[in-house]
């Protein structure tokens, strides 16, 4: 089950990156579909402690694909949802409160 802070947190950004960063809508569809990794990872675990899930993210998307298809998702496909991730992260750092405290790695 994903957590719905998680979800709102993956809402508000995708806000921010179309009406602040000003990103096409097949760009933000993309990024949407990157969170929704994210989110799958992270499960019920709220952001602000997704340092104690295993498998970390990178572990986790070797393993998984979100359309049921086989075998490993492509390298460019998983440097961009690592990406995706990352900015994500360092948004919530920048721009919600409790997050201050995440490290990037």
């Amino acid at each position: 089950m994903i957590n719905k802070k998680n979800w709102q947190l993956t809402k508000k950004y995708l806000d921010y990156r179309l009406k602040v960063d000003q990103i096409a809508i097949g760009s933000l569809k993309k990024e949407q579909t990157h969170l929704r990794y994210v989110l799958e990872w992270a499960q019920e675990c709220y952001f602000r402690y997704a340092i104690t899930i295993r498998p970390t993210f990178p572990e986790y998307l070797l393993s998984v694909r979100l359309d049921g298809g086989e075998g490993q998702l492509s390298a460019v496909y998983l440097k961009k949802t690592l990406a995706t991730a990352r900015y994500f992260y360092s948004w919530l750092s920048d721009n919600e409160p409790g997050f201050k405290t995440i490290k990037h790695s």
